[in-house]
Order: C-alpha cells, then sequence, then structure tokens
C-alpha cells in the first residue's frame, strides 16, 4: 500500500470539495480514486486533522489505556481509533 502525505491527502480531498471530481483529482494528484474517496469520507465523519501520520509505537501501558477507555464508553474500534 502505497503511503501519502498529509499534504497529499488534504489537497487531493480540497480538490474535490472544489469541484473537481475524483478522476481529475487523482490525475492531478496521483492518488487513485477509489483512495480519495476513503479520504474524503474519513474527512467528512472527522475532519481534515483526521488524514494526519498515525503512531505505530504504542507502549503496553497505552494500549491497555485505550481499550479500558473503548471498554467504559461503549466505543467501537473504529470510534475509539480516531
Amino acid at each position: 500500500m502505497t503511503k501519502f502525505s498529509v499534504e497529499e491527502k488534504k489537497k487531493a480531498v480540497e480538490l474535490v470539495k472544489k469541484g473537481a471530481s475524483l478522476g481529475e483529482a487523482a490525475r492531478l494528484t496521483g492518488i487513485s480514486p477509489q483512495v480519495i474517496r476513503h479520504f474524503m469520507k474519513q474527512a467528512d465523519r472527522h475532519g481534515l486533522s483526521s488524514l494526519q501520520e498515525h503512531r505505530y509505537d504504542w507502549r503496553p501501558e497505552e494500549k491497555l489505556a485505550v481499550l479500558q477507555y473503548m471498554e467504559a464508553n461503549h466505543l467501537s474500534c473504529a470510534e475509539t481509533s480516531i
């Protein structure tokens, strides 16, 4: 899977929001229309800040705290991850 920078993701989303088709945005950014559609849904649900890079170096204590928060607030994995 190709990783895109936050700037590339935001540019693709902003192009579509300004009226470009998914195909046009794909040609301009080099990101497939399907991936842009995914970025659009994510940004619509959670804001542009949700397109930022994610952490992959969680300590066990941090993971446990997240799981406890998820259980206490009856959240799904998707709701907890953003």
